[in-house]
């Protein structure tokens, strides 16, 4: 699953015609965090940490606006399931992003 979320974000995939695979990486990826995040040992706890280190930063890298409210639906699910337990950080993630020299969002 962190593959999907590297591949939705990726500026390679991102671009112009290429923005199809971002746009598919991302709907696998918020199917499978819809259905299976809460479920015990569906998911990892390694690959649920990776996710969850990079989903903002994922989204402040995204050019395609689908693929970013994608992203969205994939950290509001993550973080009625995860905060403040597994997640305490969601909240400096989203300010450093916010802050950051040249955000995209």
């Amino acid at each position: 699953m962190p593959t999907l979320l590297q591949i939705s974000s990726s500026p390679e995939y991102n671009e112009n015609t290429d923005s199809d695979i971002c746009k598919g990486a991302v709907t696998l990826l918020r199917q499978h965090i819809g259905e299976r995040w809460e479920e015990e040992n569906e998911i990892s706890q390694n690959d649920k940490q990776i996710i969850r280190d990079n989903i903002v930063e994922s989204m402040t890298k995204c050019t395609d606006l689908t693929v970013m409210e994608s992203l969205e639906d994939c950290m509001h699910i993550i973080a009625v399931e995860d905060y403040p337990e597994n997640w305490p950080n969601v909240l400096v993630q989203v300010g450093e992003n916010l802050t950051a020299e040249s955000p995209q969002v």
